[in-house]
């Protein structure tokens, strides 16, 4: 990237050049898929995303991008789904991704996005002792590499964290040397680890009661698998939103469903159970969703996709 790219960049909103910045600072690695493409070949491949079903709309937006999102494609056999019922969503959702990634890893990674599409290693919380000592290695080495450039070297080690400190004290040009620099040291030190990182980032996942991660981009979202209850609290607690109403709760008990609200609950016949059902299917496969009633069955079906490699 050209220098005055940096220069563009750094117009972008909610102060993301002090952020990298930051992420300097604390000497995070960032990985971007032009770094990693010079490095290793890359292929398309399925993966999955876990997100709230209010979050497809972004999520579509950055199709055929080379934005990253956290995505995975292996988990062990004694894992409960974790993708089935998501973490922090309200009305969690998996969507079947398929397009290239900048590296799949062992396990789950500690990373944090930036507003240009790249993701830094945060390879301080790294609990397994052998990659810590890797991106540790590396992260010592980029940081040389920085105070060795014609714009690091006019700093001391000390020197350069209080000039990061007082980022927002800093004029944009400043903060575009400080950035190119640190990205052109990041790659330079990453071909150097080519051989050790092959066998962290394009690996599979090594234990069977954990999932990988791989940092997914330039992908196509082919299809979006939900819980049924999951999806039906969504559409009744987005007609009540609308309405500006209380929310209520939707609960099946085998062949039953419950409707609670705050002030009262009812159970509802089968024939109008059924019709409430069959309404919440036709919706949701009006938007490309497939339900399941049963989150062995959604896990199943991920696992019989990453098998035949259907997509």
């Amino acid at each position: 990237m050209k220098f005055t790219d940096y220069l563009e960049n750094l117009t972008e909103k909610n102060g993301s050049s002090r952020n990298i910045l930051i992420k300097i600072r604390s000497g995070d690695i960032p990985l971007s898929p032009k770094v990693l493409e010079s490095i290793f070949d890359i292929k398309k491949e399925t993966y999955f995303h876990v997100t709230d079903i209010t979050n497809i709309k972004k999520l579509q937006k950055l199709q055929h991008s080379r934005k990253t999102v956290s995505c995975f494609n292996e988990w062990g056999d004694s894992d409960i789904f974790f993708g089935a019922m998501g973490i922090e969503y309200e009305y969690p959702c998996t969507t079947v991704l398929n397009g290239s990634y900048t590296f799949k890893m062992q396990t789950d990674f500690f990373t944090d996005p930036d507003s240009q599409g790249r993701r830094w290693i945060q390879w301080y919380e790294i609990n397994d002792q052998e990659l810590y000592g890797v991106f540790e290695e590396i992260s010592e080495k980029i940081t040389e590499c920085f105070l060795a450039s014609s714009f690091g070297k006019n700093f001391t080690g000390p020197e350069l964290d209080t000039l990061l400190n007082n980022a927002t004290n800093l004029d944009g040009k400043t903060k575009a040397v400080i950035i190119k620099t640190y990205l052109d040291c990041t790659e330079n030190i990453l071909k150097k680890y080519k051989n050790k990182l092959q066998r962290y980032f394009l690996a599979d996942s090594i234990y069977d009661y954990s999932y990988n991660e791989v940092l997914g981009y330039n992908f196509e979202i082919k299809e979006i698998k939900m819980d049924i209850l999951f999806f039906s609290n969504y559409l009744a607690n987005e007609v009540l939103r609308n309405n500006n109403e209380l929310k209520l709760k939707i609960f099946v008990t085998d062949d039953e469903m419950r409707i609670w609200t705050p002030d009262n609950s009812w159970d509802l016949d089968d024939d109008r159970f059924n019709d409430i059902k069959e309404r919440v299917i036709k919706t949701a496969e009006s938007g490309n969703i497939k339900l399941y009633d049963d989150l062995e069955d959604m896990d199943k079906a991920l696992k019989r996709i990453i098998k035949s490699n259907n997509y």
